[in-house]
């Protein structure tokens, strides 16, 4: 009894796992040979086929295995990173819910795949071959214009980190919140907002990052933002202190 019901889950398991694979081709060494690759995602096919996050790029035989967090959908394709479209890279596109996108870059060399690394946005990423790969991230009510490239040392994908990025989002105070001369929180206190006060947000400081009340790191509560008053006054408050205090922002959703 035993025997035959594992031989049942066995054949189970087989029915129900499957791939779903793409082909694309061209030259990844510029030796005149056409590369072959071929990404194969893990599928799910029971009541519905979905994608379980799992998947292989094969170039020419050789083999490399990753993983990305959500797959309702991808795409693979071969891009010239650059500068002048130069740095041939296969670029694999995973899509999750609610526009989330993971980007893999692989090159090839001396026969072996090279990850490049990944870059994860709720967003966009755009390869215009002009050394950088450019990405467009939604950060809840205005767009993070961001960019990679591939660093000297590690050989993987790193982000040009700003200071501060450039917001332009216009609102209305809708309760009261403090904003600091700078960006500590024991800084002195410019003014308490107050309701109706239009304000515009100017740039942000996404670098800080802090505990949620489930302990887990936050990448956005605690990021700085610069605001001026329509009146003139300008100081800095941190994302949670105004989130739910700031009406008339184009929130997704």
């Amino acid at each position: 009894m035993i025997k035959v019901l594992a031989l049942i889950i066995f054949l189970s398991a087989n029915l129900f796992a499957g791939t779903k694979d793409t082909t694309v081709s061209g030259d990844l060494n510029f030796d005149s040979i056409i590369d072959v690759v071929k990404v194969s995602f893990v599928t799910n096919d029971g009541l519905y086929s979905y994608l379980e996050g799992p998947f292989t790029v094969d170039i020419n035989g050789t083999v490399y295995t990753d993983k990305c967090e959500e797959a309702e959908v991808f795409d693979v394709k071969i891009v010239g990173i650059g500068p002048d479209a130069l740095n041939p890279a296969v670029m694999v596109s995973c899509f999750g819910t609610g526009d989330v996108g993971e980007y893999f870059f692989y090159e090839i060399k001396n026969k072996k795949i090279v990850s490049l690394g990944s870059i994860k946005v709720w967003g966009s990423a755009e390869v215009p071959g002009n050394g950088k790969i450019l990405t467009n991230a939604w950060m809840g009510f205005w767009s993070l214009q961001g960019e990679y490239a591939i660093d000297k040392e590690s050989g993987k994908l790193m982000m040009f980190k700003k200071d501060t990025y450039d917001v332009n989002i216009e609102g209305m105070v809708k309760t009261t919140f403090k904003i600091f001369k700078s960006r500590e929180d024991n800084s002195e206190v410019v003014q308490n907002l107050k309701p109706g006060t239009k304000l515009t947000f100017l740039k942000c400081d996404i670098s800080p990052v802090c505990k949620n009340e489930g302990g887990y790191d936050d990448e956005y509560d605690c990021d700085w933002y610069f605001l001026k008053t329509q009146g003139g006054t300008e100081g800095w408050v941190r994302f949670k202190d105004f989130k739910n205090s700031v009406e008339d922002l184009p929130w997704a959703g």
